[in-house]
């Protein structure tokens, strides 16, 4: 069971990573939120979150995937999440 304090975590992450696209990595996120890598990887996991974000090999400039395509993908999960849970009606009326 989530507790609350979990879910203000949760959310903590969420208004930090989304509004960056969730182009950052757990790493950046626990330093911004001064709370441990350890809780957001957690919190991440226990959200299904974890795909969102960039693994530290992932870091633009280590041969990982560019800022636009991070957000590429970014946008394209959110939509097909948003879609299949029904937070956007894609039906032609």
């Amino acid at each position: 069971m989530t507790t609350p304090a979990q879910m203000a975590l949760e959310y903590r992450i969420w208004a930090f990573a989304n509004p960056l696209g969730w182009n950052v990595t757990p790493s950046e996120i626990a330093a911004e939120l001064g709370v441990s890598r350890q809780f957001i990887s957690a919190a991440l996991k226990r959200k299904g979150w974890s795909h969102r974000v960039r693994g530290a090999a992932h870091a633009e400039g280590q041969g990982g995937i560019s800022q636009g395509q991070a957000a590429h993908r970014t946008l394209s999960r959110t939509l097909a999440d948003d879609v299949a849970h029904g937070r956007i009606n894609m039906s032609v009326d």
